[in-house]
């Protein structure tokens, strides 16, 4: 397995754990949003997530990705039913790719006024494809917290990382054979 496939499975793995949580929750909790707790509810980051993957591939070909000039579609954000659906598509189109090994040009604003300026610098496919999974994993990480404060468990291993994960399960196994 290459590391860009890799890295696809993974960036799978993490959309799919999405994909379950969004069949397990009600369509109150997935819109609702408690300011100034937590002014932006799960749909907002879910949203936010897939509109990422959908700059990487919109841009994947051209070999030119604006994280910055994303659609922002608030159907994301508000209907889980459709945010299912372009998650699957999204799954689908990352199955169907493969590298060329070239690589890339990225952009994303990372000035802190809101003024914009940002510019082109460079990446690689695997390089974006492991943004991407930290970038999902930080999100729902953010999900998981306010899941909680609605009173709805996700499960221990969503929006940690798999480092973490790696190191709490050898934690486990040393415990077991002390």
């Amino acid at each position: 397995m290459t590391s860009f496939e890799y890295m696809i499975e993974h960036n799978i793995l993490c959309l799919k754990q999405g994909l379950t949580l969004l069949e397990e929750i009600s369509d109150d909790i997935y819109i609702h949003a408690d300011p100034p707790i937590y002014p932006s509810g799960i749909g907002d980051h879910y949203r936010h997530c897939l509109e990422h993957y959908i700059s990487f591939l919109d841009g994947f070909d051209q070999q030119a990705i604006d994280y910055d000039a994303r659609k922002r579609d608030k159907r994301i954000a508000r209907d889980r039913a459709y945010a299912g659906k372009m998650t699957s598509q999204i799954i689908d189109q990352l199955n169907a790719l493969s590298s060329n090994g070239k690589p890339f040009k990225i952009k994303m604003d990372c000035r802190l006024d809101g003024e914009g300026g940002a510019v082109w610098t460079h990446s690689s496919p695997e390089r974006d494809l492991q943004y991407l999974q930290a970038h999902t994993i930080h999100h729902f990480a953010l999900i998981a917290v306010i899941l909680r404060l609605q009173g709805y468990e996700p499960g221990e291993e969503f929006g940690v990382a798999p480092s973490t994960l790696t190191y709490q399960n050898q934690q486990v196994k040393q415990k077991q054979t002390a």
